[in-house]
């Protein structure tokens, strides 16, 4: 029952971020961004390699946590092992690796009541530690979570300076679109490319979650 009550606690929180998105205005304070496209928010690691954001669906709903990295990983199985330390506090999580639009970069959600723990204790802490396993292959990433924190708490001094920071064009470092000679694009062909593209790679993520989480074994789920 007392995890029922921080989960809902939790999400009543970060409730004000479908209002926000509501204004069609992306936010970035600090090391925090929302991303209109995934209807979410998150927080770039130290080495600003990898982001962790919430899982939303398309109605804005919360449905667990996801991490984009800016490598993708060697390994062909759909999904990975997870293990993040908040204060001390492991959660071992289970990671579906959806296709997505960006062959270069990887893309994993975890789901279910393991990572709604993770998320909760996620606004109340300073910093994260997550280790990935791709069949062997290992990824570590550091994430300062305080301004995740102000954000799922509603500091308004934290949504104005996000605000702020997008009006100045700052944007989630492993969400930066580049070109083939490897510059960055400029901003209105970014916004062109997301409008005609974001909800068709939805879609075919999402179908490629239901697709894999189905095809799993009762013990890996």
């Amino acid at each position: 029952m007392e995890i029922n009550r921080m989960k809902l606690k939790g999400i009543a929180r970060i409730g004000v971020l479908s209002a926000l998105l509501s204004s069609s205005i992306a936010m970035a304070a600090n090391n925090l961004y929302v991303l209109p496209e995934m209807k979410s928010v998150g927080v770039a690691s130290d080495d600003e390699q990898a982001l962790l954001f919430l899982g939303m669906d398309r109605n804005g709903d919360m449905k667990g946590v996801c991490f984009a990295l800016e490598k993708q990983a060697g390994s062909i199985i759909p999904v990975a092992d997870i293990n993040a330390t908040v204060d001390n506090k492991q959660f071992m999580l289970v990671g579906i690796r959806p296709d997505h639009a960006d062959e270069t970069k990887e893309l994993v959600c975890s789901l279910g009541s393991k990572a709604d723990e993770y998320l909760i204790a996620l606004t109340k802490s300073a910093r994260s530690n997550v280790v990935f396993n791709f069949n062997g292959e290992t990824r570590r990433y550091s994430f300062d979570t305080v301004s995740f924190s102000k954000f799922a708490s509603g500091d308004k001094a934290t949504i104005q300076q996000a605000r702020d920071n997008y009006k100045n064009e700052i944007r989630a470092p492993t969400t930066q679109s580049k070109s083939k000679a490897g510059k960055s694009k400029s901003q209105p062909e970014a916004n062109h490319y997301a409008a005609k593209s974001d909800e068709e790679a939805h879609q075919l993520s999402e179908l490629k979650i239901n697709d894999t989480w189905k095809s799993l074994s009762s013990d890996i789920r």
